[in-house]
């Protein structure tokens, strides 16, 4: 858990998102999410010179983002919108 909350923090420095979006089922893990977020806050506090916390939020579609994609690129190669 401490190396996803590692990588995700290192993101926030690198690209410096307005929010870090976890999708594919694992987002609908909320004891994951819990977890996640406790470990993103244990790391901070070792690290004086992290100041900056990430904000991570699960994907608004989270498991089913490709199905919808397939969807989308039927409709769109037949023709429909």
């Amino acid at each position: 858990m401490f190396s996803s909350a590692i990588g995700i923090i290192n993101l926030q420095y690198i690209l410096d998102p307005a929010v870090i979006i976890i999708g594919g089922a694992i987002s609908r893990n909320q004891t994951y999410m819990e977890m996640l977020e406790r470990a993103i806050d244990q790391v901070m506090k070792k690290r004086e010179n992290y100041k900056v916390r990430p904000r991570i939020v699960p994907a608004r579609h989270s498991n089913n983002a490709n199905l919808l994609g397939a969807v989308y690129v039927i409709k769109e190669r037949i023709g429909l919108k």
